[in-house]
């Protein structure tokens, strides 16, 4: 019965319907939906013209035209569709009476946010691509020189083809507040209702990925501004960005490390980042005009190392980090904040043990079934060398 009603309440006869007064919020958020849309299809255009177009004409030899594709993917066909997709909003807004309707521009163009998917399923292979190509120094050259135009208002390429998979949810949000300042007895009201669950169908699945699209964003930022011989490529596809914070690093001398606690000499101010298998700690390069660069002064995997209290330690801000060839103390903020990091290094490190664990063990499975394999080959091999000997017997004596 209640699913009956829902869909009553849905499907009616809009014509109908008598003629409401109009909630003026109403046109607010129409402007708001019309004037995000313009910036939206600004940044579209922007990666077409400075970025995409340059690469299929004259810089057409720069790289692979498959690198190409496989960094754009569906923009073009995005911006040419918002294109149209925002003359028509602005259109219903520029005339807007209290009987005025958008949910059917949405409606009609359902098919089109469809394109969404193709885009998010194509994001990260984007951003490797991207990666790939960032130590070509004719491809550096080119993105530097793109990157510097006014158009781009200081957004790199990576930020700029994050702006679909930002732009979804944000449809949802502008959307939801319409229908909620919409009289349902307004013939707009069962339309964007439609269109509402039609655009929110599509969100879901874009913002899961919109969330590890940020991650791997992340991790490109993180990774382009660590320096040292200690830095290396931290980039993987398993690789997730936990947490970043401050911390105080004393030496590992031993004889110094009950000395740090009660003196700040030997002090240095560090930045960690806590990925989900891996621990970075740096130091700022501010000292040689390097600002925004972290100079990496350890890099461990989380499974090789521990973070715990001694009794030197316990009851303060600091705790000492066992590695394989060393032992120093690390300060936190706060006790508080201390604790929390330790308790949440020891739930990503139990992880991260688990899933070594299991990697071995499949690895193991899989010689296990190659040695299986192998020894049921030559068992087979056996076979048909006795059988092959029971038949050079059996002709021996027939022909006897």
């Amino acid at each position: 019965m209640g699913q009956n009603q829902s869909n009553q309440d849905i499907f009616v006869d809009v014509k109908s319907l008598p003629s409401v007064p109009d909630d003026p919020r109403r046109h607010n958020i129409v402007k708001e939906i019309v004037l995000t849309e313009s910036n939206y299809v600004s940044g579209l255009q922007t990666i077409c013209t400075i970025f995409l177009n340059p690469l299929q004409n004259e810089k057409k030899n720069l790289i692979p035209q498959e690198d190409v594709k496989a960094i754009f993917s569906v923009i073009e066909a995005l911006s040419a569709f918002h294109l149209n997709f925002y003359a028509e909003l602005k259109n219903r807004a520029d005339v807007w009476t209290p009987s005025q309707c958008v949910g059917d521009i949405f409606k009609k163009n359902n098919a089109f946010f469809k394109m969404y998917s193709t885009y998010v399923n194509g994001y990260n292979t984007s951003l490797n691509t991207l990666i790939k190509l960032k130590n070509k120094p004719a491809w550096k050259t080119y993105i530097d020189e793109a990157e510097s135009n006014p158009l781009c208002k200081r957004l790199d390429l990576p930020s700029l083809l994050i702006l679909p998979i930002q732009r979804l949810p944000r449809y949802v949000l502008l959307l939801t507040d319409l229908l909620k300042h919409t009289d349902k007895n307004h013939k707009d009201y069962v339309t964007l209702a439609y269109a509402l669950q039609n655009v929110k169908s599509v969100a879901e699945f874009v913002n899961e990925q919109k969330r590890l699209a940020e991650g791997s964003l992340k991790l490109i930022s993180i990774q382009e501004s660590l320096t040292g011989k200690k830095a290396k490529q931290i980039i993987e596809p398993h690789r997730r960005f936990i947490a970043e914070g401050f911390l105080t690093y004393y030496p590992s001398d031993k004889k110094k490390i009950k000395l740090a606690l009660t003196r700040s000499s030997q002090e240095i101010t560090t930045k960690y980042f806590l990925f989900n298998d891996m621990l970075i700690l740096a130091r700022s390069d501010s000292i040689l005009k390097r600002d925004g660069k972290w100079h990496v002064i350890a890099l461990y995997l989380l499974r090789e190392i521990e973070l715990m209290d001694t009794n030197l330690s316990r009851g303060t801000n600091k705790f000492t980090c066992k590695t394989p060839n060393e032992e120093y103390m690390l300060g936190a903020e706060s006790g508080d904040a201390k604790d929390d990091l330790v308790a949440h290094f020891y739930v990503l490190r139990s992880k991260s043990i688990l899933r070594k664990e299991i990697a071995s063990s499949e690895i193991d499975i899989e010689k296990q079934n190659e040695k299986n394999s192998t020894s049921l080959l030559s068992s087979s091999k056996q076979d048909v060398q006795v059988e092959g000997n029971k038949i050079n017997q059996y002709s021996t004596i027939s022909k006897g």
